[in-house]
């Protein structure tokens, strides 16, 4: 069973969102007043500039956490004062409305370091030098272990009666794996619109035969790909390669709508950086300059695949 950490962007997306953000914010905290429509938002969330990340666990969403440009958030604004916090000519952007449904706070550790982990990236690829929040103590310490720093003691925020910890991120200073990777020179840096998703041991990530429309990039862990041949009688599966952080898999599919041809297993437990073809074709209409290169660096890929097939 595949998590999905991402963007919201549908209509379908958003409204499952809000109604997770309800349903944990109200329903299960009682932090928030309740809604009769169940759904939890604000003006802020329809601001173009503000951004909502979101979990989803096999189709469901689960979770999220809202990126806004700090002074739009009316959530931060009105929780701490980080004026003092800031060096001068910081563009700050500020996380709020983190949430998490209870039925998943057995993996909450996860998903939840996924979620901060997503909006950092994001924040990262923007013009924000800053990133600020006040978190629950809990998210707290999921936060410092990706770069978040206390700046201020903790103190109980009035209107929800929770205790918050001020903190602030150096978004310059990072050096996280996934933000790394999206750095460094290869098919998917050119990308700001990528998806991360991840995998328990064992779990089938690619099906050959089946239908595709993502490549991805092992940003921790360890994929085995494989090929399965002979009589449908006497099919059997033979081991091509293992592939760890750095290497891409599934590229055919940005190219093409032709079946998968090779399966692929997660042989540890694997986080993936996702790039799905609507957004590989958009961005390249978008940005004509990059698909030389882009097309060069494919190419050359779907080469060493193929060699791998043909052994």
């Amino acid at each position: 069973m595949s998590t999905r950490i991402k963007i919201a962007a549908s209509a379908a997306e958003l409204d499952g969102l809000f109604r997770s953000r309800h349903q944990a914010l109200v329903e299960e905290q009682g932090s928030h007043f309740p809604r009769a429509d169940l759904r939890l938002l604000d003006r802020f969330d329809t601001f173009p500039s503000s951004k909502n990340v979101m979990a989803s666990v096999a189709g469901e969403v689960v979770g999220g956490v809202r990126l806004c440009p700090h002074g739009q958030d009316c959530a931060m604004g009105g929780v701490f004062d980080f004026t003092s916090n800031l060096p001068q000519g910081a563009i700050a952007g500020s996380l709020s409305r983190f949430h998490l449904l209870e039925d998943h706070h057995d993996a909450g550790q996860r998903l939840g370091l996924s979620l901060l982990y997503m909006a950092t990236f994001v924040a990262s690829r923007s013009d924000f030098t800053h990133l600020l929040c006040c978190p629950e103590p809990r998210v707290s310490r999921l936060a410092q272990s990706i770069g978040f720093q206390q700046v201020a003691p903790r103190f109980t925020h009035e209107p929800t009666g929770q205790e918050r910890v001020p903190m602030v991120q150096d978004l310059r200073q990072l050096q996280l794996p996934l933000l790394t990777m999206a750095r460094a020179p290869g098919m998917l840096d050119a990308f700001d619109q990528v998806e991360w998703e991840f995998h328990k041991a064992g779990d089938t990530i690619i099906q050959a035969g089946s239908s595709g429309s993502a490549a991805f990039l092992v940003i921790d862990g360890e994929v085995i790909v494989s090929v399965d041949r002979g009589s449908p009688g006497g099919r059997k599966s033979f081991e091509l390669a293992t592939l760890g952080p750095g290497q891409i898999f599934g590229e055919l599919a940005l190219l093409t709508m032709r079946k998968r041809t090779a399966n692929v297993v997660a042989a540890t437990e694997v986080d993936l950086m996702v790039l799905e073809r609507d957004v590989f074709r958009r961005e390249l209409i978008r940005n004509p300059d990059r698909l030389p290169a882009v097309l060069e660096q494919l190419a050359n890929r779907l080469a060493d695949a193929d060699d791998l097939l043909t052994r």
